[in-house]
């Protein structure tokens, strides 16, 4: 008899235990839901504030720092985007894909401040790609590019000197060479 109610409380307790695990795991997958869902919204404070719930429980899922990083990236908080993106990718060096949606992110905010004349926020926003990814000769060149519309010939230089040490036979990078090589026209 005592042995079977021993067995019980035994069964009792993992039952409990298991429904405990569930109850948070399923409680941790909801911020992560309500997180994506709220982005997808374009509800970019809620999301941040779900996916940072979530990373404080699932610190190491890159996933969510990718998705945080876009979210302060799309309210304008370009240190912290770039803070989660960097985690995003030192957890997980090989996803290309990641890499890429961070590149075409921070371009299409770039470009956006470029085309309403925010030189200076545009490059902010490509300087900053540059702490994530240095070597990116696409970064370099249209640095340079801007620069040279800035009238910056010394930073225009600095990013084509990069570009060039990267990848010398760039047609891009051998057209900036030709254009500073025949006197900045």
């Amino acid at each position: 008899m005592k042995r079977l109610l021993v067995k019980k409380a035994i069964n009792c307790a993992f039952i409990l235990v298991c429904f405990c695990l569930v109850s948070c795991a399923a409680s941790l997958s909801q911020d992560y839901q309500r997180g994506e869902q709220a982005f997808k919204n374009e509800y970019y404070d809620e999301a941040i504030e779900y996916l940072t719930r979530y990373l404080k429980k699932a610190p190491e899922d890159s996933d969510a720092h990718l998705k945080l990083g876009l979210a302060f990236l799309k309210k304008g908080d370009l240190r912290e985007a770039v803070d989660q993106f960097k985690e995003s990718v030192n957890l997980n060096p090989e996803n290309s894909e990641a890499r890429t949606l961070i590149k075409e992110s921070i371009f299409a905010e770039a470009n956006r401040f470029f085309s309403e004349g925010k030189n200076d926020i545009g490059m902010r926003y490509l300087t900053a790609y540059l702490t994530i990814n240095s070597d990116d000769v696409e970064t370099h060149i249209l640095l340079a590019k801007e620069f040279i519309k800035m009238g910056s010939t010394r930073n225009a230089i600095s990013s084509l000197n990069k570009a060039v040490e990267l990848d010398p036979k760039n047609p891009e990078v051998v057209e900036l060479l030709d254009y500073f090589s025949d006197g900045f026209h």
